[in-house]
């Protein structure tokens, strides 16, 4: 799913293992999640992957449900 946003290009571990954490694996929030991280310039494009621009800041990101 983060493959088909970033065109195919692979995001760094640690910012896949977080996305999944935030989302619960939501297609939806997977997706917004994964464009805002993009458009914030918070990893750069090379080659073949998306590598890390700087530290990850702390997610603040919530889901805006609550599973009982």
């Amino acid at each position: 799913m983060v493959l088909r946003v970033t065109g195919g290009k692979a995001l760094p571990a640690e910012v896949v293992q977080q996305i999944v954490a935030k989302t619960d694996g939501i297609p939806l929030f997977v997706e917004e999640l994964v464009k805002t991280i993009l458009d914030a310039g918070l990893v750069r494009e090379e080659a073949e992957r998306y590598v890390l621009s700087a530290l990850l800041p702390p997610w603040r990101f919530q889901p805006p449900y609550r599973m009982p």
